[in-house]
């Protein structure tokens, strides 16, 4: 079973009152950095604020259809 098969199955089996909030959970995965924003980080902060602003984003039912493979 590979990764995503993996997280598929497990997050299948969880209920929903056991699903974390994707945002929070995510963040807890990454190590605090208390380095300031380079202008870059910054540029790229922007674009995805006016891609989210645009609609161009998937939600978390998509991503789960996308991982289990439906069309």
């Amino acid at each position: 079973m590979n990764k995503k098969e993996e997280l598929k199955r497990i997050i299948d089996n969880l209920p929903d009152e056991k699903l974390p909030d994707p945002i929070e959970f995510l963040k807890s995965l990454i190590p605090e950095d208390d380095e300031p924003l380079t202008d870059e980080e910054l540029k790229a902060i922007k674009e995805a604020e006016k891609r989210i602003a645009n609609g161009e984003y998937t939600t978390l039912e998509e991503l789960l259809k996308d991982l289990d493979g439906d069309d």
